[in-house]
C-alpha cells in the first residue's frame, strides 16, 4: 500500500506542477488573444492612414486602435482637460490638454491633444467620445458655421501613452512566464530523471528508496491516521506508528518519530491565500539532523497531531518555552542530549 501511496504522491505532485504550468500557458494566451489588435499596434506602432480609411475606422472593430494622421491646424473645440496639483492649497484645476477639431479631408476629427500641439502630424490612439464632448458638437457648429463638415464617429487621444498599460500587462506576464517555465522545467526534470525525485531524494536520507518504501507499506498498512484535508487548508497529514508524512499541494515531505527531538505549537499570522486570513495553528517539528518541519491545520487539529505525537515518540520534548529556543538556536547539540537521556530513561 506504501508502495502505491509513495507512486500516488509522486504522481500527484507531478500532475500539479503540469497543470501549474499549462494553467498559466492558457493565461497568457488569454492575455494575447484578449485583444489582438492592441498588441499588434503595441509592436508595430501606430498606422498612417488617410482620410478615406478614417472614415470607415470607427465601425471597423479590427483596423488598428493606435494611428497617425496628416491634419491641418486645430480649432479648440472648448473642452479642456483639467488636473488640480498634488500640493495645491485650493482645489483649481490647472488645464494640461484641450480637445480641437482638425480638418482632415472635407470632415473633421475630434483629439485630445496638449495645450502647445502644433505639428500637422497626429498621433492617437481611438478612446470613447466623452459625454461633454459628444453634447457640445451642435454648439461647436453654431460657432463655426463655415465649418459645414461632419465628423468623423470617433475620438483621438493624443496625451496619454498608448503602451502604457501595456507595459504593466507585459511586467505580469513576464512573472507568470517565469512561472510557467519553471513548472514545466521542473515537471520535465522529474520525468526524464525519475530517480532523483524529490520525493525520493527524501526517501533516501533514510536508505534505499524500495528498502523504505517497503517499511513506509508496512507501517500504513498496519496504522495510518489523517489530520486535516489537502485542499481546505492547503496541507493534510498521515500518520503512522513510526512515520510522519506532510502533503502540500507540490511536495511530500515525511520525518521518522525516532529522529524526533522536539515538537511544539505554535500560532503564526494567515496568509492572504488561506481561505480564512488569520491566527493559523502550527505544529512544529525539530529532528535531531536540524530539520525542522512546521505544519499547519486547524486549532483542534493540530492539537489532536500534537497529542498524537507525543504519545508515539515519548522521548521527544513537548512545549515551548525561551529555553529550548535558545538551546534550538544556538546550542542544539545540548538539546539533542536531553533527548538522548530520556529515551534511556524509556
Amino acid at each position: 500500500m506504501a508502495r502505491g501511496f509513495i507512486a500516488s504522491e509522486i504522481r500527484r505532485t507531478d500532475g500539479v506542477l503540469l497543470r501549474r504550468g499549462l494553467s498559466l500557458g492558457l493565461l497568457l494566451a488569454l492575455l494575447w488573444a484578449g485583444d489582438t489588435v492592441y498588441w499588434a499596434d503595441f509592436f508595430q506602432g501606430p498606422t498612417k492612414i488617410d482620410s478615406g480609411v478614417l472614415a470607415g475606422l470607427a465601425s471597423h472593430e479590427a483596423g488598428p486602435k493606435w494611428i497617425e494622421v496628416d491634419v491641418e491646424q486645430g480649432i479648440p473645440f472648448g473642452v479642456q482637460r483639467l488636473e488640480v496639483p498634488l500640493l495645491a492649497r485650493e482645489e483649481t484645476g490647472v488645464p494640461t490638454a484641450e480637445v480641437r477639431a482638425f480638418p482632415v479631408g472635407h470632415r473633421l476629427l475630434l483629439a485630445l491633444v496638449p495645450l502647445d500641439f502644433e505639428d500637422t502630424r497626429l498621433q492617437g490612439f481611438v478612446a470613447t467620445v466623452p459625454s461633454e464632448v459628444q453634447e457640445r458638437k451642435p454648439i461647436f457648429h453654431r460657432q463655426h458655421p463655415r465649418l459645414t463638415g461632419s465628423f468623423f464617429p470617433l475620438y483621438l487621444n493624443a496625451v496619454e501613452n498608448f503602451r502604457r498599460e501595456g507595459w504593466i500587462v507585459l511586467a505580469a506576464a513576464s512573472v507568470l512566464a517565469l512561472a510557467m517555465l519553471s513548472s514545466c522545467a521542473a515537471w520535465m526534470g522529474r520525468k526524464l530523471r525519475p530517480s532523483r525525485h524529490p520525493i525520493l531524494e527524501a526517501l533516501r536520507r533514510y536508505g534505499p528508496p524500495e528498502v523504505i518504501r517497503a517499511e513506509i507499506a508496512g507501517a500504513i498498512a498496519a496504522e495510518s491516521l489523517r489530520f486535516g484535508t489537502l485542499f481546505r487548508r492547503t496541507a493534510s497529514c498521515l500518520v503512522t506508528r513510526g512515520w510522519l508524512f506532510f502533503r502540500t499541494r507540490f511536495e511530500l515531505d515525511m520525518l521518522r518519530f525516532e529522529e524526533l527531538a522536539w515538537v511544539h505549537l505554535q500560532v503564526e499570522k494567515g496568509r492572504l491565500d488561506l481561505p480564512r486570513p488569520g491566527r493559523k495553528w502550527v505544529v512544529v517539528f525539530h529532528t535531531l539532523n536540524h530539520r525542522k518541519l512546521s505544519v499547519p491545520l486547524p486549532k483542534r487539529k493540530a492539537k489532536a497531531l500534537l497529542g498524537e505525537v507525543v504519545s508515539r515518540a515519548p522521548w521527544a520534548i513537548a512545549g515551548t518555552s525561551d529555553r529550548l529556543a535558545n538551546l534550538w538556536r544556538a546550542s542544539p547539540d545540548l538539546l539533542f542530549q536531553e533527548v538522548e537521556q530520556r529515551k534511556e530513561g524509556l
